[in-house]
């Protein structure tokens, strides 16, 4: 129903209202059919804000999720929605040259967030504004920069279009639908239900880089309008990364974070009053900390006096402590290291000799040389290597000499100064 008095209510097509809205009721999808709420003679405003309360079930989107579709005939001319294969949200804009916008914020999957969207369609050069739980968020344009006039719309929908594959799985609260550009002060209040409760107000504070194992200082905010219950829960959690993200206290907003792995890294806080849950993101880049012999080998405290020399070998298994090291194994463990490989392949038509190994460049405090020999009891001569992948502060390398009439013989040699 409108509550609005502008007679727009929209008629359910196969969708339901349930009774777990965001405040009340709410419009509920499931795809198992063309779905969708519509008012059949409600064309877009030339310029118009949408906002409503969002519950995606699936995010990423199995394909396109339609929120809000202004449209002719069932040809989309201004749409909301969800973009396939991603967790980001979209407007198109139907004109001789396409309008396509994106929101850098990840949707997440079975949490309530507001979004808000105002757009001056009368102008090509317009862009739109996104906001996400009361706050303008970055969207990106994507193709081409739009051009000609917006195509007429003469209908609504909210949650879908004429394909089941288009229809919102999740629910929708609160749609509302201005003819104006909302302020952006005006904005938070889109948010407000019948409770009268707004939702938390949360920043993750800035990003920045980090060495792995070095704390990195998280400054979030959030604060909260006392309702329902004065009762604000936070939480820190990692959304992506290649390692372990500790946090200092992950229910405050104000904490360490410590990473394990070199890499780049999106922590969440969310923000809870009991009604409401709102949530902030930021990216964190690890790199990797330099590491001396030293140091390394103060990490095996069994390891003291003569055993704890770059020369000893206390662990039995031919390799001393500083090949130990460049390899990354324990020298209190025999074979355990990761040792270079010698394997042999043919590349148009030559045979080659190759060993492949792994460089870790955290350790700044040695230099790896592979060389060659035709005669181990002659000098080994240096052979120049290739990088053929990288994992944080690893390097795969690779060195190949043609085999041809004489033995050859490959070595690693590591070195510190």
């Amino acid at each position: 129903a409108d509550s609005s008095g502008n007679a727009r209510t929209l008629t359910l097509t196969s969708a339901t209202m349930s009774a777990d809205g965001y405040a009340g009721k709410a419009y509920t999808g499931d795809a198992a059919a063309t779905q969708s709420a519509e008012n059949a003679t409600f064309a877009n405003p030339a310029l118009v804000t949408m906002s409503a309360w969002v519950f995606a079930t699936a995010s990423p989107a199995t394909s396109d999720r339609y929120i809000f579709n202004f449209h002719a005939s069932n040809n989309s001319r201004l749409r909301l929605y969800l973009a396939s294969g991603t967790s980001r949200l979209r407007l198109f804009a139907d004109r001789s040259t396409d309008g396509l916008w994106e929101a850098q914020y990840n949707v997440p999957a079975y949490e309530w967030f507001h979004v808000a969207v105002s757009y001056d369609t009368s102008s090509a050069a317009a862009a739109p504004v996104f906001y996400i739980n009361g706050r303008a968020v970055t969207a990106t344009m994507i193709g081409a920069a739009p051009a000609g006039a917006l195509v007429a719309s003469t209908a609504f929908r909210v949650g879908g279009n004429s394909s089941s594959s288009n229809a919102w799985l999740g629910r929708l609260d609160e749609v509302r639908v201005h003819n104006r550009l909302v302020p952006a002060a005006e904005i938070p209040m889109l948010a407000l239900t019948g409770t009268m409760n707004a939702a938390p107000n949360v920043s993750a504070g800035p990003g920045g880089d980090t060495a792995v194992g070095v704390p990195f200082n998280l400054t979030g905010t959030a604060t909260d309008d006392g309702a329902p219950n004065a009762v604000l829960s936070l939480q820190w959690t990692k959304i992506s990364g290649p390692g372990s993200a500790v946090f200092g206290n992950e229910t405050a907003a104000a904490t360490t974070l410590t990473l394990s792995t070199a890499g780049t890294y999106v922590l969440r806080l969310t923000a809870d009053d009991g009604a409401a849950r709102t949530l902030g993101e930021v990216t964190v880049t690890a790199t990797s900390a330099s590491q001396t012999f030293a140091t390394w080998i103060a990490g095996y405290p069994s390891l003291t006096g003569p055993a704890a020399l770059a020369t000893a070998n206390p662990d039995g298994d031919a390799l001393n402590n500083l090949l130990e090291y460049a390899l990354g194994s324990d020298p209190t463990a025999a074979a355990s290291a990761a040792l270079p490989v010698v394997g042999k392949e043919n590349v148009a038509g030559t045979d080659y000799l190759t060993l492949t190994y792994d460089k870790d460049t955290a350790k700044t405090d040695i230099t790896y040389q592979v060389q060659m020999t035709t005669d181990l009891a002659a000098a080994w001569t240096p052979v120049s290597d290739v990088l053929t992948g990288t994992a944080g502060s690893i390097e795969h390398r690779k060195a190949s000499v043609a085999i041809g009439g004489a033995k050859k013989f490959l070595q690693i040699k590591v070195t510190k100064p």
